[in-house]
């Protein structure tokens, strides 16, 4: 796999999560799931978010080298942790908060990501916590909940 840099460490990651929960969207909710949602956002941002929504954001980026040598000579390790914030959006601001329903929604995307930790390419999820059920959101206007997701990419890299 040719390395990749920058961005586009973000960009694939979120990619891989927006993949997995697209299939939540479009396949497992299918199958009885309630409450679903219909709705995916790249972004928490939208002019206009249609309802039941899941919004994702890239929130942060860490990057270390992670430990001795991997190999004999100059090869090494880095380990760049994304953090990415999910949001689901169940009312607008002027409704009624269900809190019970952002829950189940956050439980369903939370067992999506943890049957899926290997994202594969050295992706993977390594955390997904801080559920907050009872959120109000005034970039979109509504009410949800919001729980943090870190991906983790592990990069082989040659120092010359």
């Amino acid at each position: 796999m040719p390395a990749v840099f920058g961005t586009a460490f973000i960009s694939t990651a979120k990619s891989k999560l927006v993949a997995l929960l697209t299939e939540l969207k479009d396949v497992d909710m299918l199958t009885g799931y309630d409450p679903t949602f219909l709705y995916l956002y790249e972004s928490h941002s939208e002019a206009v978010l249609r309802l039941n929504a899941v919004s994702i954001e890239f929130d942060s980026i860490d990057t270390k080298r992670a430990g001795a040598p991997v190999t004999t000579g100059n090869a090494f390790a880095l380990n760049t942790k994304m953090g990415f914030s999910v949001r689901v959006h169940t009312d607008y601001d002027n409704g009624e908060n269900d809190v019970t329903k952002n829950v189940n929604l956050l439980h369903s995307i939370m067992n999506k990501l943890h049957n899926n930790i290997d994202l594969q390419d050295f992706y993977r999820i390594t955390t997904v916590t801080e559920i907050n059920p009872n959120r109000s959101f005034s970039e979109s206007r509504t009410f949800g909940g919001e729980l943090s997701v870190v991906v983790e990419f592990t990069n082989r890299q040659t120092q010359e």
